[in-house]
């Protein structure tokens, strides 16, 4: 009775083989089997992790790589893994490194170091195609470490040094786009703002019969040296830009216009002229 009683315990599975021949699978718990004539194989069905070695292995853009990872892995039909497999782990092992050094030699150098994952996520689909057949279902596989040449990593470092040249100079050629963006914009402001306040005294002398010919007189000088200064300063404005063209007036005219302005709009002020000032 002694030697009849087989206890497997959970996390396990064990097989019974009658005179060398199998004979039934035995579930966790207590089982009966014949002492001498039965021989009862026990082996465990819990996660198993191995480490497969460094191996070396070539990018699809021809760079050499040392790349190892870690499997984890479980027996999901012990019939299978001792009757179809010598050393299932040897086996696991051989076709995880083949798949390995495949899967690495379909990527280029960028794609590896960028995406671990996916070269995880595709030894994992590729083995389990295989594995199932064993018996074996593998959990996980993680690429554990990726080791290219002191060359190649130099260059890499080469290579983020000047994109981050790039995009700091970019980012400063932005900050200067805007900056001559808001400059502009406030000139262009000044410049309005200026003009209206002409354009006012303009009116103010042409319409306003209170005003004083000497002060009148001394206002008109006023405006023509505040136009004439405008047209100074933009002229240097615009000799700044070595491709732009420049073209010069005679200040002499910018007087005369401002006058025939003037003039316009004392005419236009006149009864039954039946205008009105601008």
């Amino acid at each position: 009775m002694a030697g009849s009683i087989k206890i497997v315990n959970e996390g396990e599975a064990a097989l019974v083989e009658r005179f060398g021949r199998y004979q039934r699978t035995l579930s966790p718990g207590l089982n009966f089997t014949l002492p001498v004539i039965d021989t009862v194989i026990i082996d465990t069905t819990r996660e198993q992790v191995f480490d497969v070695p460094p191996q070396d292995a070539v990018t699809k853009d021809v760079v050499q790589v040392k790349a190892d990872a870690v499997v984890f892995w479980e027996i999901d039909d012990l019939y299978k893994v001792h009757y179809q497999v010598d050393d299932i782990k040897t086996a696991i092992e051989s076709f995880v490194l083949t798949s390995l050094r495949t899967a690495i030699s379909q990527m280029d150098m960028t794609e590896l170091l960028s995406a671990r994952s996916d070269l995880s996520s595709t030894l994992l689909q590729d083995i389990n195609s295989v594995t199932d057949e064993w018996g074996v279902r593998i959990r996980r596989v993680d690429v554990k470490d990726l080791k290219f040449d002191e060359d190649v990593m130099q260059s890499l470092e080469d290579l983020r040094i000047s994109r981050e040249h790039k995009l700091a100079a970019i980012v400063q050629a932005e900050g200067r786009k805007q900056v001559a963006i808001e400059e502009a914009e406030s000139r262009r402001a000044a410049a309005i703002a200026e003009a209206q306040g002409l354009m006012e005294a303009v009116k103010i002398l042409s319409h306003n019969s209170e005003v004083e010919s000497e002060k009148k007189t001394a206002l008109q000088d006023i405006i023509k040296f505040l136009v004439a200064q405008r047209y100074v300063d933009a002229s240097q404005k615009i000799g700044e830009s070595p491709n732009a063209k420049i073209l010069f007036m005679d200040p002499n005219k910018l007087s005369e216009a401002l006058g025939e302005l003037i003039a316009h709009e004392e005419i236009g002020s006149l009864p039954g002229s039946g205008r009105t000032s601008a």
